[in-house]
């Protein structure tokens, strides 16, 4: 049961997401996704797994939600925080959407590991874990910004407007 309510979440969130107008260029909305999974990925494997932050479930079910989480809610979750720190014109809005939306992937952590998803290793504390949120987006942020001054430099997005 917990499983599915997680999962209309998530399809609720995709919704949302794909619904909304953004600010962001559809090369930049590409190269942000792919972005994410490959900072997400690397993260994860690299730092969770080989220092044995995490422990994820064996099950069949936890590990395709898990995979679903990884690769389709955070980077929905990181490609709208940068939109809309993007779009945002005051050093105040752009925080707290910085804020809010760390906190939004903190929530789906610790979802994932109050249903047994991912479980904590006993010689980590838990707040450690928690480090990827805002790591993860202020990489994606600072990505995304270098992207865009390569793509006006050259004109490409002005091109498809």
């Amino acid at each position: 049961m917990d499983h599915i309510l997680l999962v209309t979440g998530f399809f609720i969130l995709i919704v949302t997401f794909f619904a909304t107008e953004k600010s962001l260029h559809l090369l930049e909305l590409i190269f942000g996704w792919l972005l994410v999974v490959i900072l997400h990925d690397a993260y994860f494997t690299l730092v969770s797994l080989n220092l044995k932050m995490v422990v994820p479930s064996m099950r069949l079910s936890d590990f395709f939600v898990r995979i679903f989480a990884h690769k389709f809610i955070t980077p929905t979750i990181v490609v709208w925080a940068v939109d809309l720190m993007n779009s945002s014109r005051l050093a105040r809005h752009k925080w707290s959407w910085y804020l809010f939306f760390t906190a939004l992937l903190i929530l789906l952590n610790m979802m994932l590991r109050r249903l047994d998803i991912l479980k904590d290793a006993s010689i980590w504390e838990p707040w450690v874990t928690f480090s990827k949120a805002p790591l993860l987006i202020a990489a994606a942020w600072l990505a995304m910004l270098a992207y865009r001054r390569v793509l006006g430099k050259d004109g490409a997005l002005h091109e498809f407007r």
